[in-house]
């Protein structure tokens, strides 16, 4: 119910734009009385991605929970435990978000992280993805998921090589980017979003 919290409340997600604003949507369809389409509305302002289709499910899918069932919810954790998975997906992304402020320097050095090496980024990106396809969890997982796993170590390889060149093209390390992100998004479609 509207009030039922004593001060603000932080929401807070990796990317600040997808997962942390459909947590405040639910909220303000719970507290405030928005609409499913004001939520919607509101996920779509701060940037949610039409990808994340689950997200806009929860919110369009939101219903109160009956008060009388209130005080059997256990109290919520401030943080929540993530799986080893989803622990190496952000260090990816890490890893990804760092190349893709090198592809803006146009391969060169990047203005805030002048000490970072963009080709150890992508060794450290490419380790990520070895080590994420030997876990055990992706062992046990389908075999088309296992293709686009390997399909991503492919790519990252090869944009490892592409910039341990010694002149290496930016428009040919732009190309080796642009196909390792959608050998992650080819897998995040079905997988994850």
């Amino acid at each position: 119910a509207a009030g039922a919290t004593n001060g603000a409340l932080y929401v807070h997600c990796h990317h600040g734009k997808h997962r942390g604003p459909a947590a405040a949507a639910v909220l303000c369809l719970g507290t405030t009385g928005w609409s499913t389409n004001a939520a919607v509305a509101w996920m779509k302002q701060a940037g949610t991605s039409p990808e994340y289709a689950g997200l806009y499910r929860s919110v369009v899918g939101f219903t109160l929970p009956d008060p009388t069932r209130l005080p059997s919810i256990a109290s919520l954790p401030e943080v929540a435990r993530t799986t080893t998975v989803v622990e190496a997906m952000v260090r990816l992304d890490q890893h990804l978000e760092m190349l893709k402020l090198g592809q803006k320097a146009s391969w060169q050095s990047i203005p805030q992280h002048p000490d970072l090496s963009l080709a150890q980024e992508a060794v450290l990106l490419l380790e990520q993805l070895r080590e994420l396809a030997r876990h055990p969890d992706s062992a046990s997982r389908e075999a088309e998921y296992r293709r686009l796993m390997a399909e991503s170590i492919t790519a990252a390889e090869s944009l490892v090589a592409l910039l341990q060149e010694s002149a290496p093209s930016p428009s040919t390390v732009d190309q080796g980017l642009q196909r390792l992100s959608k050998t992650c998004s080819a897998c995040h479609q079905p997988y994850r979003n």
